[in-house]
């Protein structure tokens, strides 16, 4: 990194002469994981958010999904919103000290893609418990390669920092600031490092890789639903009976039923599931979609036509996602897949609605 140490940016008592703290890429999970805070002292000194992983943040830049966004406070003086990133959720609060950030809250409808810089702030309610919030100073609505860009980075960053932790377990007992400076770890994260360690000790960093890995599969594309070609399906009607590559050809076979008498006829009729109605059971007993039907596309489509504006209901998803074939269990899974890539989102328990 780049970037001046915080030591740096806390000396001077001239406004001139002080440098502006870096706004932090940090995903929800790791934010939220945070519990130590270290107070400014003195009148212009700033306060950090340690995060395990040693992120040392005054300032956040997220970007995410604005799911809520709510009026608080008896005057209507403060605006509560919450922004979802494939992590988690970043918890925002603006005031009468934040008036261009909270007039632009105001006047923001979820669901839609925003980027907060703002003060990284802990609360704690009693003693042991610590929740996180970001107190915004600007607030943009951004697209979705905004979005997508900013996993990426932050996907970067956290990796970075996972392995600059690495570097500091494997020093035991010699581990310090300089001696990470010197291993090439730039100067905000080694001295963020030693907070950390001072404060959580040794956390789980395998952890932490697994929700960079969860955060980039929200970039990629869904699994194609796989297609079931049942025997006889696919063959050219000129060359019966082809083999697949490598698969002996008939004519290579040993004859085995040259004094096994007249082979009895399969019985090809389709049974039943157990507790099926034959007469009204359309289900796919492959497991996969019926062909030429994207889950996807269907679900996805039913979230916005059933959306009268509060949500569209869970059931009346799952009964229209039947008459195109697709089971209880298989809108499920397509919901889960579309809820973790950013697409959907339930504002409450059992509505869904499109981003």
């Amino acid at each position: 990194m780049a970037e001046s140490s915080s030591e740096e940016a806390d000396t001077g008592d001239d406004d001139a002469t002080r440098q502006r703290e870096p706004a932090w890429r940090v995903f929800a999970a790791e934010f939220n994981d945070a519990q130590h805070e270290i107070q400014a002292e003195g009148e212009m000194a700033p306060s950090y958010v340690i995060t395990p992983l040693g992120a040392r943040a005054n300032r956040l830049f997220v970007v995410g999904v604005l799911t809520s966004n709510d009026e608080t406070g008896e005057d209507g003086s403060m605006q509560r919103a919450q922004i979802t990133d494939p992590t988690g959720v970043f918890y925002v609060s603006a005031g009468r000290y934040q008036p261009e950030a909270l007039e632009t809250l105001r006047e923001l409808d979820p669901p839609q893609i925003v980027g907060v810089v703002g003060k990284a702030r802990t609360y704690e309610p009693e003693e042991g418990t610590v929740y996180t919030s970001i107190q915004p100073e600007a607030i943009h609505p951004m697209k979705s390669e905004d979005r997508d860009a900013w996993i990426l980075q932050t996907a970067e960053a956290t990796v970075d920092r996972v392995e600059a932790m690495d570097q500091a377990f494997d020093l035991e007992e010699e581990v310090s600031a300089r001696r990470l400076i010197d291993d090439g770890v730039d100067e905000r994260t080694a001295q963020g490092i030693m907070d950390a360690l001072d404060f959580y000790g040794r956390v789980d960093l395998s952890s932490y890789l697994s929700l960079v890995s969860d955060a980039l599969g929200y970039l990629l594309p869904a699994p194609p639903t796989p297609e079931i070609h049942h025997a006889g399906e696919g063959e050219d009607e000129g060359q019966p009976g082809s083999t697949a590559p490598g698969e002996p050809s008939p004519e290579a076979m040993p004859d085995t039923t040259a004094d096994a008498g007249p082979a009895p006829e399969p019985d090809t009729t389709p049974q039943p599931e157990p507790g099926s109605d034959p007469e009204t059971d359309t289900s796919d007993d492959t497991g996969g979609a019926p062909a030429g039907v994207d889950p996807e596309a269907v679900v996805f489509d039913l979230v916005e036509e059933l959306d009268e504006g509060k949500g569209a209901p869970w059931e009346e998803i799952v009964d229209q996602a039947r008459e195109e074939g697709l089971s209880e269990e298989q809108v499920e899974e397509t919901m889960n897949h579309l809820m973790d890539r950013g697409r959907v989102f339930e504002p409450v328990l059992g509505k869904l609605k499109a981003t």
